[in-house]
């Protein structure tokens, strides 16, 4: 069979005919893996058309630098290590830490790194608290030492100021980051209260308002929506689903007056709320359903696999990029303790968490395949 209009393939040596075992054999390869990919109900063709092109034609196979590979090794290893650490030294803290979920800071890492070589300057990142902690200090450049301090019960202010802070899981970080372009990427995590997804509306608002400055002190007037500046949201699975404040902000999403051209969404997805499994707490399929609101394209992908998850961010990316508009990641994932880790989860999740307990980290699995 002539394969045009069938599967789209890369432009250098690549066949033009193929049997049907063959194209079968391709598209299986491409779509029945550790990423899947939901597009078909975007109703603009050219972007459906795009989005078939773009993952087909690009092998997933790529091989990445060994120094890439060493990084990725690097950021889980730091996560886990960091984890250990806190629950031998602060056992008793609710630290929500990302143990299961650690290839998370692998695609944030990656993201921030694919803005930095697009000439993007500014990201404004809003997230609740599962993992946070490890993002502060690993990625953002967080004190170790002012963390341990205030873990100590102690104020993140001078003494001689009458105020108390806050808890551990609200505070947040600006750093600038060196990704080895000409500009540094500069990252303002906001503070996030306990409401979880309560932030999203205001990373909207604070990207757009930092937007607007851009635009203002800009003298390249070629610079559009989106090119100096990325809004990134993370959320968890079961409060994507469950809480309004995701579906209004969405809804302002591609308004003209609210649009920050493109969100890039990661949703971590340790596949339980608190104590309820995804059957006892939506009605729809997946918990990135909700995004269809906006005709999202949703990537879903495998946690185990952080090459895999990196790949999914670039592909999420580059639809950001040319389409400024909002964009999904499902990021599968579990959960190794409860939902803190004061909790013991397998009162109410026996058959999982057997499951969970027996199963090795994501930083060791893929230590022992980097050996």
């Amino acid at each position: 069979f002539n394969i045009d209009g069938i599967l789209a393939v890369g432009p250098r040596g690549a066949p033009k005919t193929a049997t049907t075992a063959e194209i079968h054999k391709a598209l299986v390869d491409i779509y029945c893996g550790h990423v899947a990919f939901e597009f078909e109900h975007i109703p603009d063709s050219a972007e459906r058309k795009w989005f078939a092109d773009y993952v087909e034609s690009t092998s997933k196979d790529s091989a990445l630098s060994s120094s890439k590979k060493r990084r990725f090794l690097e950021l889980l290893v730091k996560s886990e290590t960091f984890d250990n650490f806190m629950q031998k030294k602060f056992g008793q803290v609710k630290r929500y830490g990302l143990e299961g979920a650690e290839s998370a800071i692998v695609a944030l890492d990656e993201l921030f790194s694919l803005c930095s070589h697009s000439g993007i300057t500014e990201a404004v990142l809003g997230m609740p608290h599962r993992g946070r902690l490890n993002i502060l200090v690993d990625l953002l450049k967080y004190p170790p030492r002012a963390l341990f301090h205030k873990l100590r019960g102690n104020a993140e202010f001078p003494d001689n100021l009458p105020a108390s802070g806050d808890v551990i899981s609200h505070i947040s970080s600006s750093p600038s980051l060196d990704y080895g372009c000409q500009e540094e990427l500069n990252v303002t995590m906001l503070h996030n209260p306990s409401h979880l997804e309560a932030v999203n509306p205001v990373v909207s608002g604070y990207a757009r308002a930092k937007q607007m400055y851009l635009y203002d002190k800009n003298t390249d007037p070629g610079c559009a929506l989106g090119d100096r500046l990325i809004g990134i949201q993370i959320h968890g699975d079961a409060a994507f689903t469950g809480q309004g404040v995701i579906m209004e902000t969405l809804g302002l999403s591609n308004l003209p007056h609210f649009s920050l051209g493109g969100t890039v969404h990661i949703i971590i997805n340790n596949q339980i709320g608190y104590t309820t499994p995804a059957t006892n707490a939506r009605s729809t399929l997946y918990t990135s359903d909700v995004g269809k609101l906006v005709n999202a394209p949703v990537i879903h992908v495998n946690g185990d696999y952080p090459e895999e998850v990196a790949r999914a961010m670039r592909i999420a990316f580059e639809y950001r990029n040319l389409f400024r508009k909002d964009v999904i990641i499902d990021l599968i994932t579990f959960r190794r303790w409860g939902h803190n880790e004061l909790d013991e989860p397998s009162f109410t999740q026996p058959q999982m968490y057997n499951i969970i307990r027996a199963r090795e980290s994501v930083p060791r699995v893929y230590e022992r395949k980097m050996m």
